[in-house]
């Protein structure tokens, strides 16, 4: 993949979506939008990713090795310290997280 070129423009006021999908078609349907949404989303629905830059390499695509690869850098997470943001690590995928399910 080749990276794309920083976007220097005017920003629009942002818009509310309402999860995974609406935050894609709000994305598709303005020019120079940038969203986020999950993972498996992404991957489900083929979708196209930024590379993002992290500490110690070039530009990483989102996969799930590279969010494995983040997550691994915390072996011992718990309630007070969690955070795999902008992780140490080459194959570290800057823009990890986890999701919290509660039973």
């Amino acid at each position: 993949m080749e990276p794309v070129r920083a976007w220097c423009g005017r920003r629009p006021a942002p818009n509310g979506a309402k999860g995974n999908e609406g935050s894609r078609g709000q994305v598709r349907s303005t020019p120079g939008a940038i969203g986020y949404v999950e993972l498996a989303y992404v991957i489900e629905n083929h979708m196209p990713a930024a590379l993002i830059q992290n500490k110690e390499a070039g530009g990483f695509a989102v996969h799930y090795r590279t969010v494995a690869a983040a997550a691994a850098t915390k072996p011992d997470v718990s309630a007070t310290s969690f955070s795999i943001v902008d992780t140490a690590g080459v194959n570290s995928y800057p823009i990890s997280g986890y999701s919290w399910i509660v039973v």
